[in-house]
Order: C-alpha cells, then sequence, then structure tokens
C-alpha cells in the first residue's frame, strides 16, 4: 500500500476517533459539568451545613390534596454530618435528628411505623437536596445515554443510573437530565418497581452559592414518560 495512502488512512482514523469522543461524552463527563454551572464542587466541598423550610403538597390521582406539610431540615455536614428535622403535626412539634448511627427524639414518635417514616423522609430529604452533587459519588453507575426533549422542549443530555439489589437484579433506575446549553440539572425520572415518577425542576435558589432546586413538580408517568397526574409540588426556602 502506498505510503499516502496508508497516512491518510492513519488521518481519517483518527478523525473518527475524535469525532465520536467528542460527540458522546461519558455521564461523569455530563455530571462534572453540571456541577461547574451550580457552584463547583470546591465550593460544595467546604459548605459546612444546608438550612431550608421545605413546603411539601402531595396529591391523590383524582387531584385531591393527600397531604399538605411544612418542615424545617438542617443537614450539618462539617466537621462532622448531622440530620435535623422539625415540624408540627396533629398540634404537636416533632423533632428528629440522626448523628452518626445515633438517633435523638425517638421518643416523639408513638410507634415503629411513625419512626421509619420520618427517618426514611430525612434520607430521602438529604439524597435530593445535594443533587447535582450526589450523583458524581455513583460515578461508576452513570451511563450517557443520548439525548432528548422534556415536556417543554428543552433539549437534555441523559445520564442513566442503574442501582442493584445484592442478589444482582435490578433496582431503582434513574434517568438524569442536563440541558445540553447551560449543563444545569433540569430533573430526572425514576423507576421504582413498576411505578415511574418524573420530577421537574422550575426555579433555582441563590443563597448557598450552589444553585440548589427552589421549586419542583413530580409527576407520575409511563415508562414513555407521558404524564398521568401531579403527584407533588415542592418548595425550598433556604437560609
Amino acid at each position: 500500500m502506498h505510503t499516502q495512502t496508508i497516512k491518510g488512512l492513519l488521518i481519517a482514523t483518527c478523525f473518527i476517533m475524535v469525532f465520536v469522543s467528542c460527540s458522546s461524552p461519558t455521564g461523569e463527563e455530563i455530571v462534572l459539568n453540571s456541577l461547574d454551572f451550580h457552584g463547583g464542587l470546591d465550593r460544595w466541598e467546604q459548605m459546612d451545613r444546608l438550612t431550608y423550610t421545605k413546603h411539601t403538597i402531595l396529591y391523590n390521582s383524582d387531584g385531591t390534596t393527600e397531604i399538605d406539610i411544612t418542615a424545617q431540615y438542617e443537614h450539618l455536614l462539617l466537621p462532622s454530618v448531622s440530620h435535623t428535622k422539625i415540624w408540627t403535626q396533629a398540634d404537636s412539634i416533632n423533632s428528629f435528628t440522626i448523628s452518626g448511627n445515633q438517633v435523638k427524639d425517638r421518643s416523639n414518635f408513638k410507634d415503629l411505623e411513625s419512626y421509619n417514616k420520618a427517618k426514611t423522609d430525612i434520607d430521602g430529604a438529604f439524597y435530593v437536596i445535594q443533587q447535582p452533587y450526589k450523583f458524581l459519588e455513583d460515578k461508576d453507575k452513570l451511563e450517557y445515554t443520548g439525548q432528548d426533549k422534556l415536556d417543554d422542549s428543552t433539549k437534555v443530555n441523559i445520564v442513566k443510573m442503574q442501582y442493584y439489589n445484592e442478589d444482582g437484579s435490578k433496582d431503582n433506575t434513574w434517568w438524569l437530565y442536563f440541558n445540553n446549553t447551560t449543563n444545569r440539572l433540569e430533573g430526572y425520572m425514576v423507576r421504582h418497581d413498576s411505578t415511574y415518577a418524573y420530577i421537574r425542576n422550575h426555579t433555582y435558589e441563590d443563597k448557598t452559592g450552589l444553585s440548589l432546586c427552589e421549586t419542583r413538580t413530580s409527576y407520575r408517568v409511563d415508562s414513555l414518560r407521558n404524564i398521568q397526574y401531579v403527584r407533588g409540588r415542592y418548595r425550598y426556602d433556604f437560609k
């Protein structure tokens, strides 16, 4: 084969490799770009606490209100981690704190079910409030799957996170939606067992420097993300 032909093939191959690399970012790269938009990893790692009021309204499938509750949250991050939730229910003030493996104020709960529900809630609240920074902890589960348009025609890059049970079977599946222009986290869809939830972020706070979600709506959807009904509305007021 002529030398010029070989050189031409090498150049073409390199061009294809660069093109494929540029057109197919990894899930980790997309999350890292999103962190830059949301204030940067350095700022997050220096954050010592997050304090906010969360207003939650949950709806039944017929549009009636199931729950309407406001709670205070404080997540201490440095030098050690603890989580506190304070809320009023049945005219009584409830306080719940998790610090390491220790749980305080458990006596406020009348039964184990109420206690477990409160613990699940505070764990879930911390998981949500850390987004998108939380996703980097699961970087080995991140997979870029392409692009899409959301319900308002916002163009997004999709990063999939697949969790597994101890026996190797599939657990929850997440599809994360990042704005393909600004890299902002626009929302996500989650499959849990046979149900799907679609969460859409609307506005972002400017008090922490992290551009965390301020208002969002959750929808019950099918596997194709067709909206069936509004499941919940949430507002976070940061201190």
